[in-house]
């Protein structure tokens, strides 16, 4: 679980800015860039979503990205369904990595401390909740929060 500011940074600088440097066709979606644009309140973040227009393989990430050696990157590990590929376990520090597929995604720059970022704009996160791929108790609350605020 990413529990304040600080550690989003840390999780983004160390894991995410290294997949945006290398593919030029993803963003960060999910609920992360709604709080850093302060149009949900912090709350705990058990992953990071990813955005991508084209399909990558999170295989490919886990082992480019992270180091993974390829013999432990098991298809096991991966549920591939239409528009998601989800991680069953953590990628680091109990934080889940998902990537989503988006042909017709958009992105715009945000900068956080250092970071610049490439994060998905709200009204397509909201969109992608509302449709049922992300679902559950936090992402009921993200959304009564987003439009709570409007």
């Amino acid at each position: 679980m990413i529990n304040s500011y600080e550690e989003i940074y840390n999780i983004l600088d160390r894991y995410y800015i290294p997949i945006q440097h290398k593919y030029s066709f993803i963003s960060l979606g999910g609920s992360i860039p709604l709080i850093l644009n302060k149009q949900i309140p912090f709350r705990p973040i058990k992953d990071i979503d990813i955005i991508s227009t084209q399909f990558i393989s999170k295989a490919e990430i886990k082992h480019e990205i992270f180091g993974y050696p390829l013999h432990e990157i098991g298809e096991e590990t991966f549920n591939i369904s239409e528009y998601r590929l989800a991680c069953n376990k953590p990628f680091t520090q109990g934080v889940g990595l998902d990537i989503f597929i988006n042909p017709k995604a958009t992105y715009y720059y945000v900068k956080f401390k250092d970071l610049r970022l490439r994060i998905s704009p709200p009204e397509e996160i909201i969109q992608f909740k509302f449709k049922g791929y992300s679902s559950g108790e936090k992402t009921n609350e993200d959304l009564k929060s987003f439009f709570a605020l409007l």
